[in-house]
C-alpha cells in the first residue's frame, strides 16, 4: 500500500500544473497592419526617356488568425495579408511556433516566414489581447478558445 501512495504522488508531483500540458485551439480576430508597395514607369519613347517612380503605405484589414497549442509544440495560421511574398516552412499555412512559452498569465512565442520576417507574438491570458510585430508587419486583435467540434452544421 506504501507503494502505491508513493507512486501516486510521484506521478502528480511529475506532472506539474494541468494548464501547461492542455491542448488550446485559439481563433484571434483583429486588424492586420502591412506595407504595399507601388512603381510606375513612364517612357517617352524619343530617345528612350523615362522616369520611374516607387511609394509605400501601410495598409490596414479586418483578419483572422488561429494559434493551436499542445504541450510544449503548438502552431499558427497568420492573416494571409501579413505573409510576406517570398515566404517558406508552411504546412498548409500553418507555421510551427518557436521559443514558445506558456505561463499562467501570458502567451509567448515565434514563428518564421523567413530570413527577415521572423514575427514574434504575445497573449495576455487575462485579457484574450494579442500582439504580433516583425518589420512592417503586425496584428493586434482579440482571441477566444475556438469552438473544439461543432456538433450541428451551420447551413
Amino acid at each position: 500500500m506504501k507503494q502505491f501512495a508513493f507512486i501516486a504522488v510521484a506521478a502528480f508531483v511529475c506532472a506539474g500544473p494541468a494548464s501547461a500540458e492542455e491542448a488550446l485551439n485559439l481563433v484571434c480576430q483583429g486588424t492586420a497592419r502591412y506595407s504595399v508597395s507601388e512603381s510606375t514607369s513612364i517612357s517617352t519613347g524619343y530617345g528612350n526617356p523615362s522616369a520611374s517612380a516607387s511609394t509605400s503605405r501601410t495598409e490596414r484589414s479586418d483578419e483572422r488568425m488561429r494559434i493551436q497549442l499542445d504541450g510544449p509544440a503548438g502552431r499558427v495560421k497568420p492573416p494571409r495579408a501579413i505573409v510576406p511574398g517570398l515566404s517558406s516552412g508552411d504546412q498548409d499555412g500553418w507555421w510551427p511556433l518557436t521559443d514558445l512559452t506558456v505561463t499562467e498569465d501570458r502567451i509567448e512565442g515565434r514563428f518564421r516566414f523567413n530570413m527577415l520576417y521572423k514575427p514574434r507574438f504575445v497573449i495576455d491570458r487575462r485579457t484574450g489581447d494579442i500582439d504580433l510585430k516583425s518589420l512592417d508587419i503586425g496584428f493586434n486583435g482579440t482571441c477566444e478558445r475556438a469552438a473544439e467540434e461543432p456538433k450541428a452544421r451551420k447551413f
